[in-house]
């Protein structure tokens, strides 16, 4: 009844918008928000961390932004290798293109809130509602910029973004007329992927799509470690598309769509001990934005989400989910140093799944979630942002969050200090609590607190730059799967803790290098003793280095080094640590016209990610590219 109620509300509320709308040229104060004019906009703002775009020095949470530049001179596929990139991180994958995880600052992967165009993807049917499912099936074709909040983000995006928030911005029609790409690459194990995309703009209406087919005989997703290993190759293919559409009916009215659509199919070894599992995942975003309401001060956003996916097994295990939501998104603009954002997220997931053993099990849950934020600013160097959100759970009732975060920029010396602090929550999923093997009906939701506090330094004369954050993380009754039981069961505290460092130097406009480490201790209390989290390496680190060797020549170099880390939960699994290097080379033969070509795992290390689970070796791939 409740959701019922709120969804009439938000119709008279749209209804109310529209009818209050004044056509008129937008306050020159709001046209980098709104339309993302102005100059570098990728470079010196961000969406993501406050919900309005906002100048990066004036955010005190920890972030970073990855360009489509970046995205461009790695030659990377796919967006977990991109993600290596990032301090605090950690990835892993059970084999090439199994199930895959992100670790923000020593979470559990299903604290990561994952967005397309800020449409939350997850599958309501996974153990954990998270996005294992998905992750290593996401590719970089149209994505312009990918931003990592880092940091519980609860306040503004709900449950379960606990670890942080990783924003993925797909690539917009600017230019008139049709421009676009096709690319063909090669690589090791036969694999081959084809990409269209097509962007451009005709009058008011926008539009940029994309269309990509891969596949490969990979090598085997496990290995000997594993009882049910085969020697026989497992083979993958992939169909992704995605699309952003925009038409501006008035300068005071914008309308949006934007989606994903992908298919994947992977064989592994499995349960049979042979298994081939097809997933699809479709997303859909439409969505109204209102300016210049109350005289060109207040800007509103209505959406809806649609995240619908699909999981099938030759063994019998399939599985359903679709999760719905409507936005409500107001931006008050008081005065020059005072911004007010504030709304309401309605959504409902509904999980199916079957088994050989067991009926069909179908559960539905609904949040009412409601949020305010002020973000206040001072003689252009004080920053501070602010806001809570209050979240009732169909089956645990409410919950309050809230967060923190100042800034200070010394626009003299180059020198930000930055800061936050605040809270999370995360409620038991269906499976973690109904399913009939792992289930444990007596789980209660997990709570979290966390806050960091570091410094960023730019030595503007010099080309050199370095910065260090320390965190620190709490979570109570935080949710596990024990291997000792096979079943899920809480621990009475949990918490990782450690640095994250970055030092940089631009030799030249030609030339520049990068290394970031991270430090992470991680506990998990329980009556056995402190244990660290699974899958998350202690010592962490990469170095990068770009150099355009000519005008037409770039290189791009990549070295990542893991310490040891745990398989599992009880830390009865250890894996070695490694170093994996990856080059990368483009050469734009003219303005149409580029080469490509990426040597991955150069030194050709042996290491697992997860035990039991294989990774490749050295590995070719290389292609072309011809724009239009």
């Amino acid at each position: 009844m409740k959701y019922t109620k709120l969804n009439c509300l938000f119709i008279a509320l749209f209804f109310s918008c529209v009818l209050s709308i004044k056509a008129q040229e937008k306050p020159e104060v709001k046209e980098q928000e709104t339309k993302e004019e102005k100059p570098n906009a990728e470079e010196l703002f961000l969406v993501t961390a406050t919900k309005t775009q906002t100048e990066a020095r004036e955010i005190g949470k920890s972030f970073t932004v990855i360009t489509r530049q970046e995205i461009e001179r790695s030659n990377h596929n796919d967006l977990l290798n991109m993600l290596q990139r990032v301090p605090g991180l950690a990835i892993a994958k059970n084999g090439p293109h199994g199930n895959a995880s992100v670790f923000i600052r020593g979470n559990e992967s299903h604290y990561t809130k994952l967005m397309i165009n800020g449409t939350r993807i997850q599958d309501a049917s996974s153990t954990q509602v998270g996005i294992a499912n998905v992750l290593n099936n996401l590719n970089l074709d149209n994505v312009e910029r990918i931003e990592i909040i880092r940091g519980p983000q609860s306040v503004l995006y709900g449950s379960s973004a606990i670890g942080g928030v990783i924003n993925i911005i797909t690539r917009k029609g600017k230019e008139n007329g049709i421009n676009g790409s096709i690319r063909q690459e090669f690589g090791e194990d036969e694999f081959s992927k084809s990409t269209l995309s097509v962007r451009g703009k005709e009058g008011e209406f926008t539009y940029s799509m994309s269309l990509s087919q891969e596949q490969q005989n990979s090598i085997s997703g496990t290995n000997s470690n594993q009882s049910n290993y085969e020697s026989d190759g497992d083979d993958y293919r992939n169909t992704t598309a995605n699309y952003d559409f925009g038409y501006n009916f008035t300068d005071s009215i914008e309308f949006k769509l934007s989606g994903l659509y992908t298919s994947s199919n992977n064989e592994i070894d499995a349960f049979t001990p042979y298994d081939e599992n097809d997933l699809q995942t479709a997303t859909v975003r439409p969505s109204l934005t209102f300016y210049d309401l109350l005289d060109g001060k207040l800007t509103t956003e209505i959406a809806y989400n649609f995240v619908d996916t699909r999981r099938s097994a030759t063994s019998g295990y399939n599985s359903y989910s679709k999760t719905q939501m409507i936005e409500l998104q107001n931006t008050l603009y008081l005065s020059d140093w005072n911004t007010l954002t504030f709304g309401a997220d309605l959504s409902e997931e509904e999980a199916n799944s079957d088994s050989p053993s067991a009926s069909t099990v179908t559960n539905k849950v609904r949040y009412q979630e409601y949020y305010v934020q002020e973000q206040l600013s001072f003689e252009d160097m004080y920053f501070l942002t602010f806001g809570a959100r209050y979240s009732d759970h169909s089956e645990f009732g409410d919950e309050w969050t809230y967060q923190i975060a100042p800034a200070i920029y010394f626009d003299e010396t180059g020198t930000k200090l930055h800061a936050s602090f605040g809270t999370a929550y995360r409620a038991p999923s269906s499976f973690e609590l109904f399913n009939q093997f792992a289930g444990n009906p007596n789980l209660s939701p997990e709570t979290n607190q966390s806050f960091d506090i570091g410094f960023e330094q730019e030595l503007k004369e010099t080309g050199f730059s370095f910065g260090a954050t320390y965190f620190y993380i709490e979570t109570d009754d935080k949710i596990i799967y024990d291997f000792s039981t096979s079943k899920y069961a809480q621990v009475s505290n949990a918490r990782s803790y450690g640095a994250e460092t970055f030092v940089q130097y631009d030799f030249n406009e030609d030339l520049y290098g990068k290394i970031i480490y991270t430090r992470t201790h991680t506990e998990n209390s329980n009556a056995n003793g402190d244990f660290r989290a699974a899958r998350v390496p202690k010592d962490a680190g990469t170095l990068l280095v770009n150099w355009q060797a000519t005008n037409k020549l770039n290189f791009d170099v990549e070295v990542n080094v893991s310490g040891n880390r745990f398989s599992d939960t009880n830390n009865n699994t250890s894996l070695g640590s490694f170093t994996v290097a990856n080059l990368a080379a483009n050469y734009d033969f003219n303005e149409k016209l580029k080469f490509f070509a990426k040597i991955d795992n150069i030194f050709d290390e042996d290491y697992e990610y997860v035990d039991g689970y294989n990774t490749y070796g050295r590995s070719f791939y290389g292609g072309i590219e011809f724009k239009f």
